[in-house]
């Protein structure tokens, strides 16, 4: 599926420091994927429904979703070089 990036967040602050730290080098990589791919930000606190049926356990976690499956899955100290091999998973 083909779509817009969109980083949608839900008006929250990221709680950790390495939240914090991937947030800027996310916004800039999906950019690099406009018109290809949609990227969302959910708050785990918020939607544990989300978290548990992905199996979150840690955060940040980022996980790439192609027809409700997931393809691909960073977590842990995450590289531009890591978001960029997943976004091309999906992006075709």
């Amino acid at each position: 599926m083909r779509g817009l990036v969109r980083l949608r967040a839900e008006h929250q602050e990221w709680k950790s420091t390495a939240c914090r730290a991937l947030e800027p080098r996310l916004e800039g990589v999906a950019r690099q994927y406009e018109h290809r791919v949609l990227v969302y930000r959910v708050d785990i606190d918020r939607n544990l429904a989300v978290a548990e049926r992905f199996g979150v356990k840690s955060i940040p976690t980022i996980l790439v979703v192609r027809g409700g499956r997931e393809v691909a899955r960073l977590d842990g100290l995450i590289t531009d070089r890591d978001l960029t091999a997943a976004f091309d998973r999906v992006a075709g």
